[in-house]
């Protein structure tokens, strides 16, 4: 296991583990889908695009700020429909990690399935890792095991099984950016700070998503 591996899977750890009241069932599962989904280099690489049932091809609206945590900078910002061509899929062991290009290098995706699922923000010209786990209650919403968030979660049967299909930010949801340059300067990866990352996205409320599917190497819309 190289040392990246070995610090990311202590970095989820700490990620899920790190709210007293988190149920420990929660925090297993998220640690587990780090291991197979989490570390995984983000490869942005266009694919073969489908055809989305929403119209005019978009899947969805986003608004967005990202900001600089230590200095409090906002350095990109978004308010836009998503494309269904935006989406990239990659698939990870016994999950697809979805993510959609925000711009200024900035991405946001999803991993994990029905039972139990991380949202990522990432940056594709870095090193960085993120892994907020949100785990649904039940009756069709999801709450951030850490800190405050809550979605609206839509699924879809697809021949890769049962997937996340829709996300409604029901509230405002604060997304960590880990830079891994920074991460290394640590030796035991228990002593991180999950709650001091280089930079947070912030997703506001009222924000959907409508995920696709990777079918045959193509993306289609659900």
């Amino acid at each position: 296991m190289t040392v990246k591996v070995t610090l990311l899977l202590g970095i989820a750890s700490v990620l899920a583990c790190g709210c007293a009241n988190s149920a420990s069932s929660d925090a297993a599962k998220a640690a587990a889908v780090a291991k197979q989904a989490g570390y995984v280099p983000l490869d942005m690489s266009p694919q073969a695009p489908g055809t989305s049932k929403v119209k005019d091809g978009t899947i969805g609206t986003l608004k967005w700020e990202v900001y600089d945590v230590k200095t409090g900078t906002k350095v990109s910002e978004g308010d836009r429909d998503i494309a269904l061509d935006e989406v990239v899929i990659q698939s990870v062991s016994d999950y697809h990690n979805k993510t959609i290009r925000l711009g200024d290098h900035f991405t946001l995706g999803v991993s994990g399935d029905p039972g139990g699922f991380a949202l990522q923000a990432l940056r594709d010209d870095a090193d960085t890792f993120s892994w907020d786990w949100f785990s649904p209650d039940g009756s069709g919403r999801a709450t951030k095991l850490q800190e405050f968030g809550e979605v609206a979660v839509g699924t879809a049967t697809t021949p890769n099984g049962k997937e996340i299909a829709r996300l409604e930010f029901l509230t405002d949801v604060s997304l960590r950016i880990d830079d891994m340059r920074e991460v290394r300067n640590f030796v035991d990866p228990s002593k991180i700070d999950p709650f001091d990352p280089a930079w947070r996205i912030k997703v506001f409320k009222g924000s959907v998503i409508v995920w696709p599917s990777l079918v045959n190497g193509v993306v289609v819309g659900n």
